[in-house]
Formats: C-alpha cells, sequence, structure tokens
C-alpha cells in the first residue's frame, strides 16, 4: 500500500542535503546510492533512517483515505504553501534521545511549532485511519496517555505539544553504541553543527510500498517571507 508523507527536505545543492545523504547512504531525491562514510556497521546502523530519506517529520507517513488521490494531496500542499511563511530553525546540534542521533535546533521556537501543528491538522482528512494492527504495535513502545491520545486522533504520537523537530540520522541504538558512535559523526557534520536552516519548501515524499524506500515526488515553496503570519 502506497504511503505519502510530508517533510522539511534539505535543500538539494546544500551543505546539509550532501552530507546528510552520503551519511544515509541515498539520496531522497533521485533515489540514488551513495557511498558511506568509512565507519564499521554503518550501513547497518542507518538502514531504517535510511529508507526514509533525510528528512525531519511535519506529517508523519500516512496512507491516503478511501476515494483520495495523490493529486488531491498535492493540490492541498501547494494551496497551503501558498499562505504560511518559511520558518528558521537555528543552531543544529547533534544529539542522541532515546537512542537516535539527530540534527536538533538549538531551541524550538514558535513559529515551528505552529508550521507543525498546522500540517498536522490541515492534512490529516486525506489520512486513512490507522489499523486495529498498527494502533497495537505504536501503543506498544510505551507511549504517555497524551501521545497515545495524539496517535488516535492523528495517526501518529509526537504532534502538537510532543512534537520535536529533528533530522534522524540512525536507528534506535543501544547506549553503547550510541556513545561509540557520536565522537565520529560530530566530526562528519562539524561543517554543519551550529548552522541555521530555512524551512522554505515543503516535500511530498512517496513510499510505494514498503519494502521501498520512501523519495521526494513533489516540492512546494512556502511562499510568504519568514515571520510574516502563518496560515491558521
Amino acid at each position: 500500500m502506497m504511503r505519502y508523507a510530508i517533510y522539511y527536505a534539505p535543500a538539494r545543492d546544500s551543505l546539509l542535503h550532501r552530507l546528510g545523504s552520503s551519511w544515509l547512504g541515498r539520496d531522497a531525491y533521485t533515489g540514488e546510492k551513495l557511498k558511506q562514510p568509512d565507519i564499521v556497521g554503518i550501513k547497518t546502523i542507518t538502514s531504517e533512517a535510511a529508507h526514509y530519506g533525510l528528512h525531519a517529520t511535519l506529517k508523519a507517513p500516512f496512507s491516503l483515505g478511501d476515494g483520495l488521490h495523490a493529486t488531491a494531496l498535492q493540490e492541498a500542499v501547494r494551496t497551503f504553501s501558498l499562505v504560511q511563511s518559511s520558518v528558521k530553525v537555528p543552531n543544529l546540534l547533534l544529539t542522541a534521545e532515546n537512542g537516535f542521533l539527530a540534527l536538533v535546533p538549538h531551541k524550538t521556537q514558535a513559529p515551528l511549532y505552529h508550521l507543525a501543528e498546522n500540517c498536522v491538522r490541515n492534512f490529516d482528512q486525506y489520512r486513512a485511519p490507522l489499523t486495529s494492527n498498527e494502533i497495537v504495535r505504536r501503543q506498544n513502545v510505551g507511549l504517555t496517555p497524551q501521545q497515545n491520545q495524539h496517535l488516535l486522533a492523528f495517526g501518529y504520537p509526537y504532534v502538537l505539544d510532543e512534537f520535536k523537530f529533528h533530522i534522524t540520522l540512525t536507528n534506535q541504538l543501544p547506549t553503547k553504541k550510541i556513545d561509540w558512535l557520536m565522537s565520529r559523526a560530530h566530526q562528519y557534520f562539524a561543517p554543519v553543527i551550529g548552522l541555521s536552516v530555512t524551512i522554505d519548501c515543503l516535500s511530498i515524499f512517496e513510499e510505494i510500498e514498503s519494502a521501498l524506500p520512501m523519495t521526494i515526488t513533489k516540492q512546494f515553496p512556502l511562499v510568504l517571507p519568514q515571520f510574516a503570519k502563518a496560515a491558521s
């Protein structure tokens, strides 16, 4: 079953895209396999993250509801982008939270929360309800009551007050593995650590079937200038 997601993806010509895509071993724009850094086990360490491509989640992967087509979703994202401001994500840091290595902002500011919430709420009407198996699988990771409420309402637990902007770089790893990897990752990502990025485009990622990785199929620039009043 096809799935779609609405993500922030670094610009194709950016240093962040080049470094992050090489780290994962795959370019989400082209689907091309890339040479990864010379780190023992890097292919295994990044296998799940590479499936989704270099991104930060705004609307998590979902199947389309009955009777809906990709063109309707694309038109909705296009329309949304015309009334949404670009958002600055300040000072990227490398962190290891909940066993995942990720790039995160030094501070998540209100416009970023606003953009993420708007994406979750505006595009939820295109999402098919979760199956009972999907709900159980998510609940088995030990959700809080609030996260479980979000899961049932929006198909994903880490939204609204639970949202954290992050560019995932690894699978979930044991603490010992994360500690070993952190110094190597710091060295590799040194050119982008401390830099700020701007979300000035929304990307639709598509997964044709679960065995195939997600790729970028459409992108829509956010038209309003930064810090202008965003859509509600």
